[in-house]
């Protein structure tokens, strides 16, 4: 039972279908790096705790991958994992060594050392250091999502970080980017982000009204329900909503030639990005806005919406910065690490 990858996935235990835009893109990295070995991967949720069968399949996991999401912080306390973001705690540390990051970030803005200074005075800031030095991979680079991640990870002696960005993005290529149009599409499908978004979700929708023949909603977590009520209203019965499903939202971006996406869901968009449609993503935190940063993404902060209109109608070039080196880097260090310990 050695031959085992153990892979903690985020869209196990949640509602958001997001998190299932993520994890396909990590099992695609995983499946290109193992599809010619006899490695057996198990897969368990990141969102709920370790049950007794699964600690006895993580004893004999050589490697422990974590599946994109902004799981790290500082904060993780020993006792009460339900509370942690991974739900980790102390007895579960022995279990997790050598586990690898594969794009995950952390939700921290523009860390510091004034900012880890204030932190190191905190029993939880310490219990966290010690716990990701014990279960984080030495042999191995850990992917990570963004600048943050990689600067906090530093700090606290782990040094051994590459900053590939999402593995979501990771095929967003210039080749892929120049099949994006332009210019604006006849139709939009549109995504809100529960109460984060509720205010800015009543501007955008009355500006996609006026400049989209049919408008779509797509509502990517159970929170956004609440809302759809109230806009459905708003809209006089114009706005369409489709099923939540990844599958309906898929179907939307394949079967129709001229659809833009804007929206507040980061990885909505990178789903529409991914479909190669013209995307405006409006970001309502410091993660999208690290994803424009850093990589160039089509964001604008929710401040900017009143030159949405103005957007919409001008042209808009996508093109994504990759950090291709890196995500290079990466895979074949994984590669190497799997071809010289697993059978």
């Amino acid at each position: 039972m050695n031959n085992i990858i153990a892979i903690f996935d985020t869209s196990v235990g949640t509602l958001n279908t997001g998190d299932r835009i993520i994890m396909e893109a990590v099992e695609e990295v995983i499946y290109e790096i193992i599809k010619e070995t006899n490695i057996f991967l198990y897969r368990m949720g990141s969102h709920l705790r370790i049950s007794p069968e699964q600690k006895d399949i993580l004893k004999n996991a050589r490697l422990k991958i974590v599946g994109g999401t902004n799981l790290f912080r500082m904060h993780y306390t020993p006792f009460i994992s339900k509370y942690n973001p991974w739900k980790i705690g102390f007895f579960d540390i022995p279990l997790l060594y050598n586990s690898l990051f594969l794009g995950v970030g952390t939700t921290v803005i523009s860390p510091s050392k004034t900012t880890f200074g204030r932190f190191k005075r905190n029993l939880a800031f310490k219990y966290s250091k010690y716990m990701w030095n014990q279960i984080l991979s030495k042999d191995i680079p850990h992917s990570v999502r963004d600048e943050e991640t990689l600067i906090m990870l530093e700090e606290i002696g782990i040094k051994n970080v590459i900053n590939t960005g999402c593995p979501t993005i990771w095929n967003l290529t210039a080749e892929h980017c120049e099949k994006i149009p332009i210019k604006k599409g006849k139709d939009v499908v549109l995504t809100i982000t529960g109460k984060k978004s509720e205010r800015q979700a009543f501007e955008y929708l009355k500006v996609a009204f006026n400049n989209y023949n049919n408008v779509y909603l797509w509502p990517q977590s159970i929170v956004d329900y609440d809302y759809l009520i109230s806009l459905f209203e708003a809209s006089n019965n114009r706005l369409k909503v489709i099923p939540s499903s990844l599958k309906s939202y898929d179907d939307l971006l394949e079967n129709n030639d001229s659809i833009d996406y804007i929206g507040t869901r980061l990885h909505g968009g990178i789903r529409a990005l991914q479909h190669k449609k013209r995307t405006i993503i409006i970001a309502i935190d410091s993660r999208a806005l690290s994803f424009r940063r850093d990589y160039n993404l089509p964001v604008i902060d929710k401040s900017e919406l009143g030159n949405l209109e103005k957007l919409i109608n001008s042209d808009i070039k996508t093109e994504v910065h990759l950090n291709e080196g890196k995500i290079i880097e990466f895979k074949d260090a994984l590669r190497n690490y799997i071809l010289e310990n697993f059978n």
